[in-house]
């Protein structure tokens, strides 16, 4: 049993209410309560509730239910650890009923995380896209993953990006959440009975084009505001980078590579789990299809390069330019997507060529594409 003092502010609110994809509209706010859409009872109309910003109650005038959001947090996810409640609602007391202190439990933020965000850690085996990729939780932890519960990226999860030698300390943010939250916005729909995936069936909507995000609001065709969390983060990129990173001049864990090994190298963070955990740790992203001058320095230190493709224009451009600056490149001709079940099997056994063979091979498909 916990006991808590709330010091709630409207950032922290705005940060749980987007955990429970529970919409808001920042702009109504009247005697320090700001307009919700009710999260106890089927509500289509905006306005109809609020949250006090000080005490965090939830009240709608329409179904008459009340409830704090502590609660309602603690009543629809699975969080148990006290941690990461800590974070997540900026308690300022918390005593605990065992002899452990908080100040034992308290994890240290590393200091490539800004300090402004609020983060728990990731549990891969909770998520779609963790778990279609192969992030363990050793892996997770070994390399510092976490998953963010604040702005500008919540419910992204952060891998660290560090090079000492220039000094580089940064992360990407992957999107943790995106087939979780397509089944939410599209609740009508049982995906059970298709022919494709919740992944497919957004993409083919093509709702991107229906709907733009400014200044942090969802404004359609007709420049009518849009309020739903779901849509919002659905709309988002699915991988950022924190200004001034320094992101292209590095490739993902330098600092323990083995210049004297063979080194596998990826385009991008997803497939790296399954290299790292099946095929070898000497392995890498790229980070993107971009290989600028200081990524080829330190390329060509390696004993031999075999990269994984993607088959795609920006792949197959990406290996023509390796190709031509450094001579040791060889590709996989593992054909599978790193999503697909088989996908370290075929790698195990597909045959390594060099990038110049594999080149000559698509040579039409890269002229195509």
């Amino acid at each position: 049993m916990i006991k808590v003092r709330q010091q709630y502010n409207k950032n922290t609110i705005i940060s749980i209410l987007k955990l429970l994809h529970i919409d808001y509209d920042e702009n109504r706010i009247h005697k320090n309560w700001m307009v919700i859409r009710c999260p106890l009872h089927p509500d289509k109309v905006m306005g109809n509730a609020g949250i006090n910003l000080h005490s965090g109650v939830i009240y709608c005038f329409s179904c008459k239910q009340s409830v704090s959001l502590y609660k309602l947090y603690m009543s629809r996810t699975s969080s148990s650890d006290i941690d990461d409640i800590k974070k997540i609602f900026n308690f300022q007391e918390v005593t605990f009923t065992n002899e452990e202190s908080f100040s034992d439990k308290v994890k240290k933020i590393k200091n490539y995380f800004t300090e402004d965000f609020i983060y728990v850690d990731l549990k891969p085996n909770d998520y779609f896209y963790t778990r279609q990729r192969g992030f363990s939780e050793t892996f997770c932890k070994k390399f510092n993953i976490v998953h963010c519960i604040s702005e500008p990226y919540i419910d992204y999860f952060l891998v660290p990006i560090i090079d000492s030698k220039k000094n580089i300390h940064t992360f990407e943010a992957r999107k943790l959440k995106q087939r979780e939250t397509i089944i939410k916005y599209y609740s009508h729909i049982d995906f059970n009975l298709l022919n494709q995936s919740p992944e497919e069936f957004f993409k083919n909507e093509r709702i991107k084009n229906e709907y733009k995000v400014k200044d942090n609001c969802i404004i359609d065709k007709n420049g009518n505001k849009i309020y739903s969390i779901a849509l919002q983060y659905l709309l988002r990129t699915k991988v950022l980078y924190p200004p001034n990173s320094n992101i292209p001049s590095t490739i993902w864990n330098i600092d323990n590579l083995d210049y004297n090994k063979e080194l596998w190298i990826s385009e991008g963070l997803g497939t790296v789990p399954k290299l790292y955990e099946n095929i070898t740790e000497n392995c890498s992203a790229l980070l993107g299809s971009n290989v600028p001058k200081e990524k080829i320095e330190y390329l060509k230190k390696f004993k031999k390069i075999i990269v994984i493709s993607d088959h795609d224009k920006a792949s197959l451009a990406m290996i023509r330019l390796l190709n031509t600056q450094i001579d040791s490149v060889y590709v996989s001709l593992c054909e599978l997507d790193d999503t697909d079940d088989n996908f370290i099997k075929q790698l195990q056994e597909s045959k390594i060529v060099r990038a110049s063979e594999y080149l000559l091979k698509n040579y039409k498909n890269f002229l195509k594409n």
